[in-house]
């Protein structure tokens, strides 16, 4: 990927029939969020680091 993936594209909001609630929710649902792992998953989208693990 040259560019990253645009993570608001719609094809990466899918929700498999059957899927745990609890786990997949609406993203109105503020309250369910993970905010405490918010940085660790900005700087996996947005930094430019790479290794062997990503």
């Amino acid at each position: 990927v040259v560019n990253g993936i645009d993570v608001f594209d719609p094809k990466f909001n899918i929700v498999s029939p059957g899927c745990d609630m609890s786990i997949y929710f609406p993203y109105s649902d503020k309250l369910k969020r993970l905010t405490t792992l918010h940085g660790a998953i900005r700087k996996l989208l947005y930094s430019s680091e790479q290794n062997d693990e990503y």
